[in-house]
């Protein structure tokens, strides 16, 4: 006769063993009855797939998920984590053992559908890569009617200033006496191509400053400010 083992923390099944006699029962009974050590049972545990494990409950066994073998856990941020018990992760997402690497590789490749981690079609890999380059140029950009224009600026003697707080007096000072001023604006760059700054000097223009145009810088150094305030 078979007795069935199970774990006593998790109650799933770990496997079977032929029972040995109870000696006081077996003598009392004059048959064979089985010694039933602590957290096993007599009765077999139904068929399981392999993503699947019997677990006890009440004397009954139940057939759960387990991830354990080809799965482990992410949260939100696909932070990954090994999964170590049976049954449904509340609060994670699935992700397939064989991608956990390249997950941590290349985090911005995957996404979360349907409460697994699968990687993205080129496509959205291509979209996603627009979409950060347009971020990062707007982060360090601002339009006027001239053009965009950069906010760090690169002086020749490789000290950077912002255009805004102390570059932008001294436009505004030479076109009060008289002077054309020149400055180097932007084209909107095609954010579907690498923005490196060959690409970038490829976009320069040199125009003319306006008084639009320093009206527009004005607006931008009050916009600034402003952000993120309550207005």
């Amino acid at each position: 006769m078979k007795i069935y083992l199970y774990d006593k923390e998790t109650k799933e099944y770990l496997g079977c063993k032929e029972a040995d006699a109870d000696p006081a029962e077996t003598k009392l009974q004059g048959k064979f009855v089985p010694l039933l050590p602590a957290c096993s049972v007599l009765n077999s545990p139904p068929n399981y797939g392999e993503n699947q494990i019997p677990v006890i409950s009440e004397g009954e066994w139940q057939v759960v998920n387990d991830y354990r073998k080809n799965y482990c856990k992410a949260d939100k941020d696909l932070n990954i984590t090994p999964i170590t018990t049976p049954g449904e992760q509340e609060g994670f997402y699935l992700v397939n053992v064989d991608d956990v690497s390249d997950i941590q590789k290349n985090p911005d490749k995957y996404k979360i559908a349907n409460n697994i981690v699968v990687r993205k079609s080129d496509k959205e890999i291509r979209e996603d890569l627009t979409k950060r380059r347009k971020t990062e140029f707007l982060k360090n950009f601002f339009k006027t009617s001239l053009g965009w224009i950069r906010r760090k600026v690169t002086m020749k003697n490789g000290v950077e200033k912002d255009f805004l707080s102390d570059i932008l007096l001294a436009v505004k000072a030479g076109m009060e006496i008289g002077q054309n001023v020149v400055i180097i604006t932007y084209k909107e760059p095609d954010f579907t191509l690498e923005s490196d700054e060959k690409y970038l000097e490829s976009l320069q223009e040199y125009k003319t400053a306006t008084q639009e145009f320093i009206k527009e810088c004005l607006m931008q150094t009050v916009n600034d400010f402003n952000y993120g305030k309550e207005v």
